[in-house]
């Protein structure tokens, strides 16, 4: 019966440490679909067929919204 305490330890930090993962992931998700959201309401408003958002890495460079007319790629300035 001494082992019950540990093994409760054990179950909660795995449980804070999925819980920790799945709310980061959720997170990290949430904020891309703003974003690809945004870029896909704009392709609509302006009539295009099809439309690629590109998540950029690096913080220097912004994130792309191409819109696709026939066979132009156009890219789309999100404000």
């Amino acid at each position: 019966m001494k082992s019950a305490p540990k093994q409760l330890l054990i179950v909660g930090i795995t449980f804070i440490a999925f819980s920790a993962l799945v709310l980061n992931v959720m997170m990290s998700e949430y904020s891309g679909w703003t974003e690809k959201l945004a870029c896909y309401d704009k392709c609509k408003t302006l009539g295009f067929e099809q439309c690629i958002f590109k998540k950029n890495n690096d913080n220097a460079l912004p994130n792309r919204c191409n819109g696709l007319q026939n066979k132009d790629i156009i890219v789309l300035v999100l404000n």
